[in-house]
């Protein structure tokens, strides 16, 4: 298949799920909007399965009414090109509160294997980078692993809301995608031919890329609501949406937050 790289105002209509089994458990999480209820307790030990999720709830377009939310896909599992994958998510913070994201595998008796966790605490709403150190994982080209997302009332709290949770492959490029890749010139250009290509992960990575470079998040605006068409009626969806059009906000319009550079650690 010709991976083309020429610019097209609708190439955010061109992504293409990757074909496979759908996500094993329910995805999405408890729909917590920043503290306004008690938190459940939850550790690396004793998290929830995968199969006992729940899906988002529906949330306003309104920040204190969006969950803490991964940009995944919800009606496929999406895929990302590299064993250190970039993940993003969108937080509402009104009080500082504690993050905690985790990575995780299923071993063959169904229990869970903690890969990577990073924790730190939140001060303000919006879009959060982080890209997985590449020394900090051990994850293969093949593999599926898990993403957990969760809050913490207060920065010094261990107890834990019921997490979002996603799944991801990770599945290396082919000779034609590194190529056409190799000739792409911009950010949106990359993004295009990972969207084709179905890798959802990589094409958010490039899209935040170029909202760095041009302080405007209207081609992830896009995407993210072309995506969400194709839920339609779904919860995770409405809320993708709702993440789209808070990106309009001016006072959403900074340069994402790359928690790689310089997180705030978390209180130990």
């Amino acid at each position: 298949m010709s991976l083309s790289i020429l610019p097209s105002p609708a190439w955010a209509r061109r992504y293409q799920p990757p074909k496979g089994d759908p996500p094993k458990g329910k995805f999405g999480s408890n729909g917590s909007r920043g503290c306004s209820s008690a938190p459940s307790k939850s550790s690396a030990l004793s998290r929830p399965t995968v199969p006992e999720q729940n899906h988002a709830q529906t949330a306003a377009a309104q920040p204190s009414s969006i969950p803490v939310t991964l940009l995944a896909p919800s009606t496929h599992v999406g895929r990302t090109s590299v064993v250190a994958p970039t993940l993003a998510w969108f937080v509402t913070a009104t009080d500082p509160y504690r993050v905690r994201i985790s990575l995780f595998i299923l071993d063959a008796d169904q229990s869970s294997e903690l890969i990577h966790e990073l924790e730190y605490i939140e001060t303000s709403s919006g879009l959060v980078q982080y890209t997985v150190p590449a020394d900090q994982t051990t994850l293969e080209d093949g593999q599926r692993f898990f993403v957990e997302l969760s809050i913490a009332c207060k920065p010094d709290d261990d107890r834990f809301s019921p997490p979002f949770v996603a799944e991801v492959d990770v599945d290396l490029p082919d000779t034609a995608l590194k190529k056409a890749l190799s000739k792409a010139e911009t950010p949106s250009q990359k993004a295009a031919l990972f969207a084709k290509a179905g890798y959802w992960f990589d094409a958010v990575r490039e899209l935040l890329l170029e909202a760095n470079e041009s302080q405007s998040y209207q081609k992830l605006r896009t995407f993210l609501k072309e995506q969400a068409q194709a839920g339609e009626g779904e919860k995770h969806s409405q809320t993708l949406v709702n993440i789209a059009d808070q990106l309009e906000d001016t006072n959403l319009k900074s340069v994402v937050r790359p928690l790689d550079m310089n997180p705030s650690p978390a209180t130990p």
